[in-house]
C-alpha cells in the first residue's frame, strides 16, 4: 500500500513493522464505520422526490456519519494500545504503532462522513 511504501522509504524497519498491527486496528474500525453507506442508500430511496425530506435526510446522514466516526476515533484512541498488544505488537514497535493509530484515528470522522456521502451519491 501507499503507507508501506512511504514508511519504508522514509523510516526504519521498526516503523515498517509497526504498520502491520496499526493498519489492522484502524482498518477494522473503519470497516465498521463504512457500513453507514448502506442505510443511507435505502433511506434516500424512501424519500426520493420529496425535496425537503431529501435535504433533511442528507444532513442527517452526514451528521450520523460524523458522529459514528467520532465515536470510533475516541474508541480507537482509548483502546488502541490494548488492541495493538492483542494483535501482537511488540514493546519495541509499540510507540511507532501507537503514533500511526493516532494519525489514522484523527481521520476516521471524515472517512465515515465520506462513506455516508457515497451512499447518498449512489442513492
Amino acid at each position: 500500500t501507499i503507507d508501506t511504501a512511504f514508511v519504508g522509504r522514509c523510516a526504519g524497519t521498526i516503523e515498517l513493522a509497526a504498520l502491520g498491527p496499526a493498519c489492522t486496528v484502524t482498518d477494522l474500525i473503519y470497516l465498521i464505520c463504512s457500513t453507514i453507506g448502506t442505510p443511507a442508500i435505502k433511506l434516500y430511496a424512501d424519500v426520493a422526490g420529496h425535496r425537503e425530506k431529501e435535504k433533511r435526510h442528507h444532513a442527517t446522514c452526514l451528521a450520523v456519519g460524523l458522529s459514528i466516526g467520532s465515536v470510533a476515533a475516541v474508541l480507537c484512541l482509548a483502546f488502541g494500545t490494548s488492541l495493538l498488544k492483542g494483535l501482537g505488537a511488540t514493546p519495541v514497535m509499540m510507540a511507532a504503532a501507537r503514533k500511526y493509530v493516532v494519525v489514522r484515528a484523527i481521520g476516521l470522522p471524515l472517512a465515515s462522513m465520506a462513506c455516508a456521502l457515497y451512499g447518498l451519491c449512489v442513492g
